[in-house]
């Protein structure tokens, strides 16, 4: 019986099995870097969150002011726009329907509000709010008197970023709401809308 005699180039040497997967090493930096590039961008994330939501909560203000006006044009009738101070709202039926309910908006005559007060995010803080009426013309008053209202309406602010850490909301003369950004470690937003304040 005749045997095969393979030639050398004809031999067929085993696979050999290329690892493809990380290795122990390679696997720990990758980690690492992930890990650094994380602690990195959450805490901007969560200033960008919170600028947010300070932009969110004014804007809230800002619909509930312009319903007040719309619905004080529309039905003829006062309405007003509440402050957390049941005594700058007034002792009349309008200024006991809004009690302590800041932000909220009531029609005279009317029990039920026409906005309920905005749901605030515990890192979020309302101060400085100023109770205002809206009459028929749609000018607004501070609701314990008769003149066409100008200056600060309400300050929104959080001590969780440092910059633009308020949003300022102003009425002048009665019927110009406007907004704006502000920086303040202390104190809060100036009386009179600043002449330098960043529109939001």
């Amino acid at each position: 019986m005749r045997k095969a005699v393979l030639k050398p180039h004809q031999i067929q040497e085993p696979a050999v099995r290329s690892n493809t997967g990380f290795s122990l090493l390679e696997l720990l930096i990758a980690i690492s870097v992930a890990a650094v590039a994380i602690g990195i961008a959450v805490p901007s994330f969560n200033g960008t969150i919170t600028s947010n939501q300070l932009s969110a909560t004014a804007n809230e203000l800002i619909g509930s002011l312009n319903l007040a006006r719309m619905q004080a044009v529309k039905r003829n009738l006062p309405t007003q726009f509440c402050t957390s101070v049941a005594s700058h709202n007034g002792t009349d039926a309008l200024g006991a329907a809004c009690g302590t309910a800041v932000g909220a908006v009531y029609a005279s005559g009317f029990s039920e509000p026409l906005a309920n007060p905005p749901e605030i995010p515990a890192n979020i803080t309302i101060t400085n709010v100023t109770a205002l009426r809206f009459g028929g013309n749609g000018l607004a008053s501070i609701a314990t008197g008769t003149a066409p209202h100008t200056g600060l309406i309400a300050d929104i602010y959080t001590t969780k970023v440092k910059s633009n850490n308020h949003r300022c909301i102003y009425l002048i003369t009665g019927s110009v709401i406007s907004s704006c950004k502000f920086t303040a470690n202390s104190g809060g937003c100036p009386v009179d809308e600043p002449a330098s304040c960043q529109q939001q």
